[in-house]
């Protein structure tokens, strides 16, 4: 911590720095110690702010520290704090594995709208390098954070985590249609997800924004049933829509059923597309 003075730590397994769980009999109170001291270092150099993160998997639930769920959750809204932990092919190397920027995407947005932060493992060549299609993947996922930024970093969950499509799971209950977890899949390329899907974040300001998971089409009417006056979810008035990634003027209005948004003719590129609606 004071030689690195880093922003992340992750542990994987076992409680660190203790002992516990090494069959070696030590035993000891280092966890929250050496955490409490990165953290201490921090908020000391910021000048209050914490802007860093341990995250330990195994071990006690420990006051700001974030356990991670392997493989992605797709449940309820967490506000303790976790993070979303996949791999695009296996956690090591090896040939043939499958590239595309998409299913990161889409399952960035399922985290953050759970009120999660999102951790993917992308493998390295035994050279040290990416593969052409491990940056091209990059790439793609950067200009979509890029673009939506104010949607992502800093962001919160909402009131809810999202709207959409209703299927029965294994166990006959009704739920909301999410992307699948669990890797970078060929499957998970070809999901479909419709303009009915939906999910949200609240920014540093108090600013909505609405992710449709899938492009609209251009000039296309879409409606988000979360805002309306009947959801009794937004208690101010809509001020303004935007959509980010474009400078054109969005018609809309809002009614019982639901926020009605026009598409404009022109959007972003990219695997989805986030509005900004202002309140008042």
């Amino acid at each position: 911590m004071d030689d690195y003075d880093p922003d992340f730590i992750y542990t994987d397994g076992t409680e660190p720095f203790t002992g516990r769980g090494t069959a070696k009999g030590v035993i000891s109170d280092a966890t929250p110690k050496v955490v409490s001291h990165m953290y201490n270092k921090r908020f000391a150099k910021n000048g209050g702010k914490v802007d860093c993160m341990a995250v330990i998997k195994g071990g006690p639930v420990l006051p700001g520290v974030a356990s991670p769920r392997e493989n992605g959750y797709t449940g309820a809204i967490i506000r303790t704090p976790w993070v979303w932990e996949d791999t695009v092919g296996e956690w090591f190397f090896e040939d043939n594995t499958f590239y595309s920027a998409r299913p990161m995407v889409l399952q960035m947005i399922e985290a953050i709208s759970r009120d999660g932060n999102f951790n993917i493992n992308i493998s390295l060549t035994p050279e040290g390098a990416l593969e052409p299609g491990g940056e091209r993947m990059w790439r793609e996922f950067g200009a979509f954070l890029k673009t939506n930024a104010a949607a992502i970093y800093g962001s919160r969950a909402w009131k809810v985590l999202g709207e959409g499509r209703m299927a029965k799971n294994r166990k006959g209950i009704e739920e909301l249609v999410t992307f699948p977890r669990s890797g970078i899949l060929p499957s998970h390329d070809k999901f479909r997800m419709t303009t009915e899907d939906i999910r949200f974040t609240e920014g540093k300001d108090g600013t909505i924004y609405a992710f449709v998971m899938t492009l609209p089409k251009p000039g296309g009417e879409l409606r988000i049933k979360s805002l309306g006056t009947d959801a009794k979810l937004l208690e101010k008035e809509v001020a303004n829509v935007f959509l980010l990634g474009s400078e054109d003027k969005i018609s809309w209005k809002r009614a019982a059923d639901g926020l009605s948004v026009r598409c404009p003719e022109s959007l972003p590129s990219g695997f989805a597309v986030v509005f900004r609606i202002t309140v008042r």
